[in-house]
């Protein structure tokens, strides 16, 4: 499974909702750290 289209489609969003931040994966886990305007951040 590659991991190319989820990060494309998580760019396009979090730029379009002024978000930033972190995603790591590894060992089949993600772990996800997200800066942003609060009601962006809410709404996913």
């Amino acid at each position: 499974m590659t991991l190319f289209p989820l990060l494309r489609k998580a760019r396009h969003y979090n730029q379009q909702a002024n978000i930033s931040g972190l995603l790591l994966y590894a060992n089949g886990q993600f772990l996800q750290v997200l800066e942003g305007p609060e009601p962006a951040l809410s709404d996913l």
